[in-house]
């Protein structure tokens, strides 16, 4: 005879079977309020959306490089690669700047006139329209 289940108890095995068998990826801040992000009264384009993203992507490849190699950043993009960074054609980053502590990445890319930056120091770090 079959054991009436609630769906509740097998949401609540399914989380705790995920969470045992999951592997944590850590995301890099992301949490710059967006009035930082664009001008006041500007829109985000799906260009913003291919660079943010793109920039994204490079920062955890930076980090993944600092974890992996010599406890610093790298400003070699080849580099990034090797840790999993691919091209976009309508994102172009580079590496503004990285050192032992800190790192900067710049981009820009198709379908949008405005330049993006992710940096890893500062009171905000994560993704902002400021020059780093």
């Amino acid at each position: 005879m079959p054991v009436p289940v609630r769906a509740g108890a097998l949401v609540l095995a399914g989380l705790a079977l995920a969470a045992c068998g999951s592997v944590r990826v850590p995301r890099p801040p992301l949490d710059t309020p967006a009035s930082e992000l664009a001008a006041p009264g500007a829109h985000l384009t799906a260009g913003d959306a291919v660079v943010r993203s793109a920039l994204v992507n490079a920062s955890i490849a930076e980090m993944g490089y600092y974890d992996d190699h010599t406890q610093a950043y790298t400003p070699l993009l080849a580099k990034l690669a090797a840790e999993g960074l691919s091209a976009d054609d309508a994102a172009h980053v580079r590496v503004a700047y990285a050192n032992a502590t800190t790192y900067c990445l710049q981009g820009t890319g198709d379908g949008t006139s405005t330049t993006w930056y992710y940096t890893s120091s500062g009171d905000h770090p994560g993704l902002t329209t400021t020059p780093c």
